[in-house]
């Protein structure tokens, strides 16, 4: 009897995870610091793709002059990957680079928000320091999943109420670096060329090792605080105030010093546990108009405590309400943060603090075998080269001023194994970490923070970004051409007015054309959702896996207008269309393929 199974072709490898810790420091902070790890040549072979960089990171409070505490984290669409503004891969003699990627952050960006899915997700918040929906942080008013929202299972700081009943949660300890914020480990891949872009073991003794330089990215891009507490970013998932004194009770004018408040069951928040609150930090009662309540003294959390009708906290002072009169029991105003908010009692700069501490490379050693790495030897000694490739990328950075209707940017490929092109407009204001923390004085990127449509939106509660610098933002961009050697393409203008607008709406060509540029860059489309929050443009050069453009001595530019400034009709209060809002940095990523070239006498890189 004859049998369908037969023997494989392949041979199956030996494999270990090697830890090679960095060469320079045992800690780091922010804002340029570098970050070493060399690989020496007795790994001789490794797959990139199953290596990670892993370190812990901690955050830390900053309550000095002034400021109050509130929760922090890292940014939930990449996590770890948003503390590196620029990564090198160098051979092991650390003067010849191998590839280099600027505004590494932006790049990865890019490549999580349209390759995403659910289970990405949640991998993603596992391993790499991201952001998790969960159920328990869940808003309940109609609002949009938000994955900046997790005070139960956030690896940044501890939950309230461990070792506490949930029933009888009674938090009277301030907010401080000790035993508040705790160290979050995180592994996460490199997506260059040698490592997770590349599906080939690297032949790591020709190059006698490689060096890898990471640069940290400038503290005030890298924090952010919980939607749940935030007035601009999504106000209707903050707590909904439910009573002052007495559950259900309004809260007027004429009350005196009320100490303790109330909040409704609303956005789930059943207990302590759930507030996203601590104690120590200032807060006020917002509605969803804009109107702030007014108060004679700052209201300060005290304490938390869970309660029959939810939780309630109590503030270290008295508070007497000037004004509005009442404050309704109705749930028209809602609990926000105001910590990092704009005042004139903070006598420095907020500047909050980040160490990583414990870094490593885990590389996955392959052993290709002795007949293989034999047989390559030989070839170099015969005098021939050992060439292979690596999907690389390169950042080209061009500016252009809100007062440009019309604009053309030059990107330099000069590259033989060209791929893709995405740009990416992102906003050039130098904001404070205080600003984008709290997301003040950002790029308003959705105006629909109301999906029920019952009340026009004030301009303090659109939802505005906290990714100032990282992501791409529509900007009322009307349309755009690439031009390659003074051909158009595509030969029509590929509109996106509806793509850059803050009320929703898609245009096809657009999006088809970003998606095609995706897969040229090795990118899976999995997800557009969040094409407004990171607004991306592109150009496939090169669809088929196996083709490339030759774009030495190509004149590339990109074409970009901004026509249609009349403000068109509103929807709940916020322009269809518009006049560009913000300077731009456009960020010009050009997916290629570096081959490098070994012989006996050296390395060559192959552009």
């Amino acid at each position: 009897m004859s049998s369908y199974w037969r023997a494989g072709g392949k041979i199956t490898l030996d494999q270990t995870d090697v830890e090679i810790s960095a060469e320079n420091g045992l800690q780091f902070s922010m804002d340029g610091q570098e970050i070493g790890i060399y690989i020496p040549p007795s790994i001789k072979y490794f797959s990139g793709k199953d290596s990670l960089l892993s370190f812990d990171v901690e955050l830390g409070a900053d309550t000095a002059g002034g400021w109050r505490p509130t929760r922090l984290m890292l940014d939930s669409l990449i996590g770890g990957s948003s503390l590196f503004s620029k990564v090198q891969i160098f051979a092991g003699n650390r003067a010849q680079l191998l590839e280099e990627t600027d505004d590494y952050s932006t790049h990865v960006a890019v490549k999580y928000s349209y390759e995403s899915n659910d289970t990405l997700r949640n991998k993603r918040a596992l391993v790499e320091g991201c952001g998790a929906w969960i159920p328990s942080c869940r808003g309940t008013m109609g609002t949009v999943q938000s994955h900046q929202s997790n005070c139960i299972t956030n690896p940044y700081f501890t939950k309230r109420g461990d070792g506490q009943a949930v029933g009888s949660i009674d938090d009277t300890t301030a907010f401080t670096n000790a035993g508040n914020f705790i160290k979050a480990h995180v592994e996460l891949p490199l997506h260059m060329g040698v490592f997770a872009n590349n599906s080939k073991a690297f032949p790591n003794v020709l190059t006698d090792g490689i060096y890898i330089s990471l640069t940290t990215a400038p503290s005030r891009q890298v924090f952010r605080t919980l939607d749940t507490v935030c007035q601009s970013r999504s106000l209707l998932n903050c707590p909904q105030f439910g009573g002052a004194t007495t559950h259900g009770t309004e809260w007027a004018t004429a009350d005196g010093g009320v100490a303790v408040f109330f909040c409704t069951h609303k956005n789930v928040q059943i207990n302590a546990q759930v507030c996203p609150f601590i104690v120590g930090e200032e807060v006020n009662l917002v509605k969803f108009d804009g109107t702030q309540v007014i108060t004679d003294v700052a209201m300060v959390i005290q304490g938390i405590k869970s309660v029959n009708t939810g939780w309630e906290i109590a503030t270290s002072a008295p508070i007497t309400l000037t004004s509005p009169d009442p404050v309704n029991k109705d749930g028209d105003f809602h609990w926000v943060s105001t910590s990092l908010a704009p005042k004139t009692t903070p006598s420095t700069i907020w500047s909050p603090t980040l160490t990583i501490s414990d870094v490593k490379m885990i590389v996955h050693k392959v052993d290709v075998g002795q007949q293989y790495e034999q047989g390559m030897m030989s070839k170099m000694k015969q005098g021939g080269a050992i060439e292979f490739d690596l999907p690389c990328v390169q950042c080209h950075k061009n500016s252009i001023l809100k007062t440009d209707r019309q604009a053309t940017l030059n990107i330099n490929i000069e590259h033989a194994k060209a791929k893709s092109i995405i740009c990416v407009p992102t906003d050039a204001s130098i904001v404070s970490c205080s600003d984008n923390t709290n997301s003040v004085n950002t790029y308003n990127w959705g105006g629909d923070d109301d999906p029920l449509g019952e009340v026009a939106l004030a301009d303090p509660i659109r939802v505005k970004s906290d990714q100032t610098g990282l992501v791409g933002m529509g900007n009322f961009l009307t349309s755009y051409n690439f031009q390659l050697n003074g051909q158009l393409v595509p030969t029509r203008a590929v509109a996106c007015s509806k793509s850059s607008s803050k009320n929703g709406g898609i245009d096809g060509t657009h999006i088809l054309e970003l998606e095609k540029a995706l897969m040229g860059a090795g990118h899976e489309p999995m997800s557009f959702a969040s094409y407004r929050k990171n607004f991306c443009i592109g150009r496939v050069l090169a669809m088929d896996a196996n083709t490339v453009y030759d774009g030495r001595g190509v004149d590339t530019r990109l074409l970009l207008r901004y026509e249609e400034t009349d403000g068109g009709a509103e929807v709940r209060g916020v322009a269809n269309k518009g006049a560009p809002e913000k300077n731009t940095l456009w960020k010009n990523f050009v997916y290629h393929i570096k081959t490098i070239s070994i012989k006996g006498d050296g390395i060559t890189v192959l552009n």
